[in-house]
């Protein structure tokens, strides 16, 4: 795995074309979209390849920190896990794509302001519960907000997520 660069563009199109193609109604977004400051030059966006170089997941985190003298909202990042549809069994690369998550989530929060933090998780299917995209070790409880999906994560080494 790796931070993500400009010349993955065209990769992670391709994998969100794919998972489209499998779960009708998941967004295709801009190949640009990644380029955008908040994803900080790629440190916010993790990729999976496969030995042939082709991207078999990836993890983007965009951060929302509170503007100066709000106290009452928390910090917000918004993640999502993509795997590509084709994999028979995602589970180790979610888990790897989580852990990785967790950990650039932590580095983010060191490097705000002291306040509370939340990180949401982001679906991007329409209709698909969202513990289908989620890493097998969390605990997930669903909220929805226009075409957002927001799930509350906590860890857990015994629970595992229902497939479906």
């Amino acid at each position: 795995m790796r931070a993500y660069a400009p010349s993955d563009a065209t990769r992670v199109r391709n994998l969100q074309v794919r998972y489209a193609q499998a779960y009708p109604g998941a967004a295709v977004i801009s190949r640009e979209v990644y380029s955008y400051p908040a994803f900080q030059g790629g440190r916010n966006v993790r990729g999976a390849f496969d030995p042939q170089g082709d991207l078999v997941g990836y993890a983007p985190m965009f951060p929302q920190p509170v503007p100066e003298g709000q106290i009452a909202a928390p910090h917000v990042i918004w993640a999502e896990i993509k795997a590509d549809p084709a994999i028979e069994e995602p589970v180790v690369l979610k888990e790897a794509l989580w852990d990785w998550v967790l950990r650039r989530a932590r580095e983010i929060r060191e490097a705000l302001p002291p306040h509370p933090m939340e990180l949401r998780f982001r679906t991007s299917v329409p209709g698909r519960p969202a513990w289908t995209t989620c890493a097998p070790r969390a605990l997930c409880t669903t909220g929805a907000s226009s075409e957002w999906r927001a799930i509350s994560l906590r860890r857990s080494s015994t629970f595992r997520c229902p497939r479906g």
